[in-house]
């Protein structure tokens, strides 16, 4: 048994060697298909909980009424509404849990600043902000990036040019300009021309609460 364990060893080394290349994107591919069924269920699970969440706080109003207008008794009262606080706080504790999942990243359209970390005025704003600086170096986007995100956002017209150039097509359209989002087709300031971070900031911001706000209508949370 341990020869031919060692022999099977052998051929699996043989074939990373003679196939890396391959053998590397099949690995890639297995995990970003269970990287993606994890993350369907996870959405799927967010969903229930924000349904569940809205239905508590419909209940809680009904039984609060029903206690002015005499209908429910104090102690009644008392004991249904701890008990769906209860299960409210549970709730959002485990939709908190399941937010920290999704994959949040950052990449370049081009190779000026491949290896740096972030430009000391925007460590700077984050830090007035209260927004963690994480360690972190750019890299560029890669066409396989692709299928590994459901967004990918550019911040003004020559990134999303870019973009298009690395990606070669978008037939699933996720490529998109972040203040579209807000309804507005301008481009995020540029703080390496204008200097500015508080603007720059004040349009992400905007740009992001526009994005929150279309993925919870469009995943109905």
């Amino acid at each position: 048994m341990s020869i031919l364990l060692l022999e099977n060893l052998k051929e699996v080394i043989r074939y990373v060697s003679d196939y890396e290349d391959e053998f590397v994107q099949m690995v890639m591919d297995t995990d970003m298909r269970q990287r993606n069924k994890e993350l369907s269920q996870k959405k799927k699970r967010l969903t229930e909980i924000h349904s569940r969440i809205q239905e508590l706080d419909k209940i809680f109003q009904r039984i609060y009424e029903d206690n002015i207008s005499g209908k429910l008794s104090d102690e009644r009262f008392m004991k249904l509404s701890k008990g769906y606080e209860e299960e409210q706080h549970t709730l959002q504790e485990e939709q908190t849990s399941l937010d920290s999942h999704f994959y949040i990243d950052s990449a370049a359209t081009s190779r000026e600043e491949i290896g740096n970390p972030p430009h000391h005025g925007t460590v700077n704003k984050l830090r007035e902000v209260g927004i963690p600086v994480l360690p972190h170096k750019a890299v560029q986007l890669t066409r396989r990036d692709y299928e590994k995100y459901d967004y990918l956002i550019g911040m003004d017209d020559w990134n999303i040019r870019n973009m298009m150039k690395i990606l070669k097509a978008d037939p699933k359209n996720k490529v998109k300009k972040l203040l579209d989002f807000a309804g507005s087709g301008r481009d995020i300031a540029d703080p390496w021309y204008t200097g500015n971070f508080d603007k720059t900031y004040e349009d992400i911001q905007e740009g992001l609460c526009a994005l929150l706000n279309e993925i919870r209508e469009k995943e109905g949370w």
